[in-house]
């Protein structure tokens, strides 16, 4: 099998005057039937122009990286976006997500800064404090994932267990001793609980989009946003900047209140009753839930 490149140019070669060849080149491949056709055009050029052809060297040996995007089904529009897990990236065309929504109205870290400070005071290497840090994050966020991954298999698939392991939990919960007890706890009192886990919601009007932990539906449809954390220290100063300044606390939950509020206004526009907003705090020995009216977001979205 060949590979075929037609290339064409316009020559000048006096004042007002120039030609214009086109030909077609073979070759065993893409990229050698391209060097044969750039070869070819330099040997005509250099023999009429006034000045050589220069032809810039080209890497052609490009890396293949399979997409890792994902398809996501919006559970309360049908809209369809494309998401990659790897890079964080909603497609196509620019989304906005509700972490990036929320962190627009909470200062960042001065991470290099304050490592740059604590390290002249300690005598220790600022990338050292930093690669500590980024660790201690990896760890905390991997822990997170491992209970959102738990309690999402147990909310998701318990009746498809109890159809295949007569009337068992036991595919639905997990066997790591550590989150077991956890995905217990959280459950426990909640059997009748009529809930979507990791449910993508998308607006494709003002293409705001994200998933959501947990989608609580009530009797009468109404509709609970929540989430799940593992932080240890909910209660941490974060500066929330205005408009919401005051409107929710100065606290890391302040800004999760700002996310799920996005993500309440967005089932809003597509027509839901959103009751509230909640947060299940893992403490390290408890669930605890804490409740919060939706923000009103709607004059910056």
């Amino acid at each position: 099998m060949t590979a075929t490149v037609t290339l064409g140019a316009t020559i000048p070669i006096a004042q007002y005057a120039n030609i214009q060849p086109s030909f077609a080149v073979e070759g065993a491949t893409l990229d050698e039937a391209m060097s044969n056709a750039l070869a070819t055009m330099k040997r005509v050029w250099d023999s009429v122009a006034k000045t050589p052809l220069d032809i810039k060297a080209v890497d052609t040996q490009v890396e293949y990286r399979p997409s890792t995007a994902v398809d996501l089904t919006c559970w309360a529009s049908g809209t369809t976006v494309q998401f990659d897990p790897v890079e964080h990236v909603y497609s196509p065309g620019e989304w906005l997500s509700g972490s990036a929504f929320s962190d627009k109205y909470k200062s960042k870290f001065a991470g290099q800064y304050v490592a740059g400070k604590m390290a002249a005071k300690h005598d220790v290497d600022a990338d050292d404090i930093l690669a500590m840090w980024a660790v201690n994050a990896e760890a905390s966020s991997s822990f997170g994932t491992a209970v959102h991954a738990a309690l999402q298999l147990y909310g998701t698939y318990l009746e498809t267990s109890r159809a295949v392991k007569a009337g068992s939990d036991e595919s639905a919960l997990t066997k790591n001793p550590t989150l077991q007890p956890i995905v217990k706890a959280f459950f426990a009192g909640r059997e009748d609980e009529r809930a979507v886990y990791e449910a993508f919601v998308a607006d494709p009007i003002k293409r705001h989009c994200g998933q959501v932990d947990r989608l609580l539906i009530e009797d009468d449809d109404g509709i609970w946003v929540e989430d799940f954390k593992t932080n240890t220290d909910m209660d941490k100063k974060e500066t929330i900047k205005v408009p919401f300044k005051g409107v929710v606390e100065s606290t890391k939950m302040g800004a999760y209140w700002l996310q799920l509020s996005f993500y309440a206004h967005i089932l809003i526009r597509l027509g839901r009753n959103v009751k509230g907003l909640r947060i299940h705090h893992w403490t390290g020995s408890e669930w605890v839930t804490h409740e919060h009216d939706v923000v009103d977001i709607s004059e910056v979205i």
